[in-house]
């Protein structure tokens, strides 16, 4: 018998395919999501299967907004160590490696 192929909205799916998604993916699944494409446009999603059936599971992704170049970029102060240790002009041979 031939598994179903069943594309499902996150929002709608039954628990157990909730507990297979948690088994497949236990740190998350960010990382596999994929972009179908259709006739109409797109979606994201992951897969599932189950026994009963092979899932396409239709996800939310939230995409990052473009940076607004208006506003001043944010950067983190760092101290810095005025005194720097004086290095060779010329950098070391080596004749051998150590051991």
């Amino acid at each position: 018998m031939e598994r179903k192929k069943l594309i499902v909205h996150y929002n709608n799916l039954p628990p157990g395919v909730l507990e297979a998604i948690q088994k497949k993916y236990p740190l998350g699944w960010s990382n596999y999501v994929i972009k179908v494409e259709t006739s109409n446009g797109f979606f994201y999603a992951i897969t599932v299967d189950t026994e009963e059936a092979s899932y396409l599971v239709k996800v939310n992704v939230k995409i990052d907004s473009p940076v607004d170049n208006d506003k001043e970029p944010v950067v983190d102060e760092v101290e810095i160590d005025d005194e720097i240790e004086d290095v060779a002009d010329e950098p070391e041979e080596f004749d051998q490696l150590d051991d």
